[in-house]
Order: structure tokens, then sequence, then C-alpha cells
């Protein structure tokens, strides 16, 4: 059952509350110092291609990058596996495909590590970045001399 937690939801606010009675917080207050926090954890990663921890045993935290296959072979015949570019495929009349040029032919991704969490069963847990974040990763990408497919790493993702 796919389930959706905030972090700077009402929700969330409340159990902060009730868990900690001593501190006086409006919502938008405490909002605006999880968003902020958020924001600076997501630029770092962006800005230095480290391996981030967050606290709380969630694990870390980087962007990885792997390069991408253009063929393989099933039963002797090769298949191309690079995604198709429809908007220049549907222009042009024959099938162009995305090669991540500007990228050396990399993709990239954000990761998340359960290797590292302090929790059980990290297997059954899928983090998702943010919709912000993944355009922010394409836009640092598409730069014009970006260093940052150069700083990003290769990291091997190891399952419990």
């Amino acid at each position: 059952m796919r389930v959706q937690y905030r972090t700077g939801s009402r929700e969330a606010y409340d159990k902060f509350c009730a868990a900690h009675p001593s501190i006086d917080i409006s919502f938008d207050k405490w909002k605006e110092i999880i968003y902020t926090f958020n924001y600076n954890f997501r630029d770092h990663i962006l800005e230095t291609g480290d391996r981030c921890k967050l606290p709380w045993g969630l694990g870390t935290f980087s962007i990885s990058k792997k390069k991408s296959k253009k063929f393989i072979t099933i039963d002797g015949r090769e298949h191309v596996v690079m995604p198709i570019d429809w908007v220049k495929t549907q222009k042009l009349g024959k099938r162009v495909y995305h090669l991540n040029t500007h990228t050396d032919g990399y993709r990239f991704k954000w990761y998340w590590f359960p290797v590292d969490a302090r929790f059980q069963y990290t297997e059954i847990w899928v983090w998702k970045p943010a919709r912000l974040s993944s355009r922010k990763l394409a836009e640092y990408l598409k730069r014009p001399n970006s260093p940052y497919p150069q700083i990003y790493r290769e990291w091997e993702r190891k399952r419990n």
C-alpha cells in the first residue's frame, strides 16, 4: 500500500507539538524551518556531489550517475534500449533516440542508500525525490560548460 509522508504537513506538525509541548512555535514558522533545512540539504548535495547522511538513522542520499546502455542482446539478436525522442521522431519521420550527449551518455538520479538506514525492512520502503529536486538536477546538468557531470560519481547501490 502506498503511503505518502510530507514533512511539512499539518499532521507532522501536530505530532511534533504533542511530542514537545514545551516548544511553542507556529505552524508557519515550523514549516519554514523544515523546508529551509530540506532545501539546504538538497542544494549541498547538488553543489558537492557528496553522499550526505540524514539524522535519526534515515540513511544517506546522493546523486549517482550510470552509463546508459545502447544495446542488449537477447537470443542472439541486438535490441536498442535507448529511450526514443518522440518529438524529433515525429518531426523527421524516423526513430531518433535520446543520446544524452550533454552528459557523455550518462544518466543521473537521486539515490537513497537504505544500507545506511537504522531501521528494519528498508527493502519495502521507496524514496522518490520531489519534482522540484529532479528538475533542479536537470537544470544543473544542462548548464553550458557544467562541471557537475564530472562531480557526481557512480555509486554502487547495495541492499541489506
